[in-house]
């Protein structure tokens, strides 16, 4: 541990004990018996301090570092083997502002307008609804989207049915791509309580499946949620999530801004972990494209010869291939 402190001066590091995580950044790692940081923030409050802080490495239990691309682009993450599809410093820190600066709408009105008309722009969002662990017999509290440069997060507990009428569900209904974490019950409860029948849905759980039935050739029994799926794929430690559906806290007004922070660390990480997953899903049929293109191309005259009207059979370079995903 005291070696990967040394290493990674001045980068973003969580330090993960038996209660809670420490963002910071290192600023001296040479007591053998503590850590000193400088911008520090605790989660999962998300609470921010100003000034150094010392912690005891006693009570460390596992330590991740998030690297800035001008110091390599590297980044390490306990025994992770997959560092170079997590997330770096720069997007981290980005995403995190994001997060800490939400648009939130409680009323329909110009601000309304504005949302759903730059939303509409949008190719792809993330998308997070807290309150509907009980499906249909759930009414949606806080409804978050993610649009890479902005979070909108709508009171439905206030809005109600209008926002769908008003604009939510031509988005939901639409050809925008919806990237959410375990849309079952979500689905459920749109469909029967707002009369909206999500479409063009990217499903991180799902996807996850998918990763991992290609890694070990079956599908688990049990599924990995938000928590466990950012940080398999982003490096990111699991405490930062919140995830829950069912908690109390979002259906208190009015909503303090630790509540909409924690709601919007929930949806923020989404689009980045559509992308590494999608990029492990076709890793595979990359893999095969490559074959099949260096196959002939590459080959002496006479085994190129060979091929020659032999094309509706499959290689046996093929059939034999490592398709390990990386």
């Amino acid at each position: 541990m005291d070696a990967v402190m040394k290493e990674n001066y001045s980068e973003k590091i969580f330090l993960e004990t038996e209660t809670d995580t420490i963002e910071g950044v290192i600023i001296d790692s040479s007591d053998d018996k503590k850590f000193t940081l400088t911008k520090v923030v605790r989660y999962p409050s998300g609470e921010e301090y100003d000034g150094v802080y010392h912690y005891c490495k006693d009570e460390v239990k596992n330590v991740c570092v998030l690297k800035y691309i001008n110091s390599g682009n590297e980044i390490i993450c306990g025994n992770s083997s997959d560092a170079n599809h997590f997330l770096t410093g720069e997007e981290y820190d980005r995403l995190i502002a994001l997060a800490r600066d939400t648009v939130f709408i409680d009323c329909t009105n110009s601000l309304f307008g504005e949302a759903i008309e730059t939303i509409n722009k949008e190719t792809i969002i993330g998308i997070d609804a807290k309150g509907v662990s009980h499906g249909r017999q759930s009414d949606i509290e806080l409804f978050s989207i993610y649009t890479r440069s902005s979070i909108y997060q709508f009171d439905i507990l206030k809005l109600g049915r209008k926002a769908f009428d008003s604009g939510l569900r031509t988005i939901l209904n639409g050809t925008i791509v919806k990237v959410i974490h375990n849309s079952r019950l979500l689905s459920d409860c749109l469909y029967h309580q707002y009369s909206v029948k999500l479409e063009n849905v990217f499903d991180t759980q799902v996807g996850e499946l998918m990763v991992e039935r290609n890694v070990t050739g079956k599908i688990p029994d049990y599924v990995c949620n938000l928590k466990e799926c950012v940080n398999i794929f982003l490096g990111v430690p699991s405490s930062l999530v919140h995830s829950s559906q069912d908690d109390a806290m979002w259906s208190v007004r009015p909503l303090t801004p630790s509540v909409m922070f924690a709601a919007a660390r929930d949806v923020v990480f989404l689009l980045a972990l559509q992308e590494r997953i999608e990029a492990r899903l076709l890793s595979r049929l990359k893999k095969g494209t490559e074959l099949f293109l260096t196959l002939v191309r590459d080959s002496e005259n006479d085994e190129a010869n060979f091929y020659i009207g032999r094309n509706h059979l499959v290689p046996k370079q093929f059939l034999e291939f490592e398709f390990i995903d990386v």
